[in-house]
């Protein structure tokens, strides 16, 4: 780089204007005349540029989509080579910012999971400057595929959305029943699948404030049937003339269940996930019988019918006073 001003003072002295540069550190600072140049061995002639911290005077455009890509100019003073810019938590790696010169550099601003006004500053070795703000704008979510498309009917499978425009607060449905988000990024979200009475397959879409994403065969999710657990029954005991409420809960529960007391099938009134309620059948038979549910969608492995393993199944009848 020549000097941006040279004085000759003497034939020993000469008074030089540094020219600007993009790179801190040293350099050597040689004489030029018409028989030759300086040498540079030795460090009586280096330079030291040290980086000042820079400052953000304007950034075109101010604001942009939560799906990233807008090309941002950032104006100011102190750009160096091997300056970062950061949007919010996100920071901008040397390799993907432009320095123009010392007061211009671009950037193109990456996807956020946040809708409104971010910080943005710009840092070099000599420090961080002042934040300024860029403020995103929230699209219309778009799901395009699922990692998992398939899962138990009893839920909790871990299912990752892959899509565009999820922002904080997203929600995500299958069908009508609304999943637990466990992570969002601007194009994953990662689900527990809800729990359901219905086998066959089911709509995954994503919700923002703004819209909700288009059902597309991409974001198919198919339930299977489980096999049927019974937790417990509610109350244990009951008339042999039956007609009695009794609530079973338990895992796997789908419509269609039918419920056994031994051998007698009970009417069922309603059912969920993880209770049905059903009217017991009267028997001429006092004791104790297995409550079993068989939700008929076993396949394979998988048996439909619950399994009659230990007492949490029981449920006693007993004879009524005569």
């Amino acid at each position: 780089l020549d000097a941006a001003s040279v004085t000759l003072n003497s034939a020993t002295s000469i008074t030089a204007v540094a020219p600007a540069t993009l790179v801190a550190g040293t350099v050597n600072v040689t004489v030029t005349n018409s028989t030759g140049t300086s040498s540079t061995s030795g460090t009586a002639d280096d330079f030291a540029y040290t980086a000042p911290v820079p400052t953000i005077t304007g950034i075109s455009p101010v604001e942009g989509p939560t799906t990233g890509g807008t090309s941002v100019v950032i104006t100011g003073t102190g750009f160096i080579a091997g300056a970062t810019v950061s949007f919010g938590d996100v920071v901008i790696p040397s390799t993907s910012v432009m320095v123009t010169d010392a007061t211009h550099l671009s950037v193109t601003a990456p996807a956020s999971i946040v809708v409104g006004p971010v910080d943005v500053t710009v840092s070099t070795t000599g420090g961080t400057s002042a934040s300024t703000s860029f403020d995103y704008t929230i699209v219309d979510p778009t799901v395009t595929e699922l990692d998992v498309t398939s899962g138990s009917t009893v839920g909790g499978d871990e299912v990752v959305i892959t899509g565009s425009g999820f922002v904080e607060n997203s929600t995500v449905a299958f069908d009508a029943l609304e999943a637990t988000v466990v992570e969002i990024t601007p194009t994953t979200i990662t689900v527990l699948s809800p729990a359901t009475t219905v086998v066959g397959p089911v709509d995954v879409t994503v919700t923002n404030s703004q819209a909700t994403s288009a059902i597309v065969d991409g974001g198919l999710f198919t339930y299977v049937g489980a096999t049927p657990i019974v937790e417990s029954v509610d109350p244990a005991t009951g008339s042999t003339v039956g007609s009695e409420t009794v609530v079973i809960s338990g895992t796997g529960f789908v419509d269609g269940s039918t419920v056994t007391f031994g051998e007698l099938e009970a009417a069922v009134i309603d059912v969920t996930p993880t209770d049905i309620t059903v009217t017991t059948p009267a028997t001429v038979d006092p004791g104790t019988v297995d409550v079993q549910v068989d939700n008929h969608f076993g396949v394979g492995d998988v048996p439909s019918l619950s399994v009659t393993d230990g007492t949490a199944d029981d449920f006693e009848y007993t004879a009524p006073t005569p």
